[in-house]
């Protein structure tokens, strides 16, 4: 006997409702009638942990157009098929169900029947948050999760955990020292380098890239404002 099963580990903190949702799906999930190894979500969770993937992504990094086609699918096949009341009340006991309406109304607006109808100025903006951010989100996206979550209690502190995140937090930041390749432990020396580089010779650059990126934070406020997120 084996057990295998695919599930996003990190898709919710552990003191959100959605967490609570999915606890213990495994034992809501029906068992394949031909193969007693394999369950199955039911029709319900699929839905909401699809619009939650999403919406995880959206707020926490970004969400490309993919995400966007893949709610469109979803909802396409399985919106006759769901017990609308139990998802609905999930998705507004989530604070999710105003995301779902708009986000389906693009969706279907992009990808569906009703490809002739206008977006408006507001999805227009949404759509343009989602182009810049890929597939699965970008740094930028991933920079500002991370500082607007650390800097909630202190925006004093703002810039300094922008350049953290920026410049020091992801291991990739290191991978244009070919001397780590070979000798790890040398890390903590490379770290004093960015440090002394971006007081001294890149100070000005971090100035500007920060101006940047305190605009495109008021661009996303601006989305999120749109989605009342």
């Amino acid at each position: 006997p084996f057990f295998c099963y695919e599930f996003h580990k990190h898709i919710t903190a552990r003191d959100k409702i959605s967490y609570e949702h999915f606890y213990d799906v495994l034992m809501r999930s029906p068992v394949n009638t031909n193969c007693k190894t394999i369950h199955h979500m039911t029709k319900e969770d699929l839905f909401i942990y699809t619009l939650l993937h999403f919406y995880k992504h959206f707020v926490g990094g970004g969400a490309g157009i993919r995400f966007l086609l893949d709610l469109y699918f979803v909802d396409r096949a399985l919106f006759d098929e769901i017990d609308k009341a139990e998802v609905f009340n999930t998705l507004r006991k989530m604070n999710l169900y105003c995301f779902y309406k708009k986000m389906k109304s693009l969706a279907y607006k992009m990808f569906g029947d009703e490809e002739k109808l206008e977006i408006n100025e507001g999805e227009g903006l949404i759509c343009k948050y989602m182009y810049m951010q890929g597939c699965f989100g970008s740094d930028s996206g991933g920079v500002l999760d991370s500082v607007k979550r650390k800097s909630q209690d202190s925006q004093h502190f703002k810039y300094f955990y922008y350049i953290w995140f920026k410049y020091f937090y992801q291991e990739r930041r290191y991978r244009n020292y070919p001397i780590l390749k070979k000798s790890y432990v040398l890390l903590p020396l490379c770290f004093i380098h960015r440090i002394m580089k971006c007081a001294t010779v890149d100070r000005k650059k971090v100035k500007k890239d920060y101006k940047s990126f305190l605009n495109y934070e008021s661009f996303v406020d601006s989305v999120f404002l749109e989605l009342d997120l």
